[in-house]
């Protein structure tokens, strides 16, 4: 949802995604493994401690990217033992997003060889975008 199905409109009740464009390129989705991490919590719960809401960070668009950084780089300044940041997925509010300090990671991110072309998950895109009211663009 964060990559692929980032910029699908919202209301989505019509759109036809281009899956073919997202198959044709060299798009993957891994597996990978890892220590425990000391991420910011940049969740609800995580926010109410300065009295913030996930609309004041999250709530904006490509316009509000700048200032999301200026947030991660507050972030990276002001907490020296976080190694990133977590938060609800603003695409798919199931999941949570996490965004890591390349510079903070003392233990190695292992891959567990499960990386796979996008591809061999076409059938959860389309059901995604089902659920979101879109469709598939028909190949001619």
């Amino acid at each position: 949802m964060e990559v692929v199905l980032h910029d699908v409109p919202t209301p989505s009740a019509g759109y036809q995604h281009d899956l073919q464009r997202d198959l044709a390129s060299s798009l993957h989705m891994s597996q990978i493994g890892m220590a425990d991490l000391r991420l910011a919590n940049l969740t609800a719960t995580g926010l109410r401690g300065p009295g913030l809401a996930p609309s004041d960070l999250f709530d904006g668009d490509k316009t509000d990217y700048l200032r999301t950084r200026e947030w991660a780089l507050w972030i990276w300044q002001n907490l020296p033992d976080a190694q990133g940041l977590m938060w609800m997925s603003k695409q798919d509010n199931q999941s949570m997003a996490v965004m890591l300090f390349g510079d903070r990671m003392s233990t190695p991110i292992v891959d567990l060889k499960r990386s796979r072309h996008l591809e061999h998950f076409e059938h959860l895109i389309v059901e995604l975008l089902a659920e979101m009211g879109a469709t598939v663009t028909p190949t001619l």
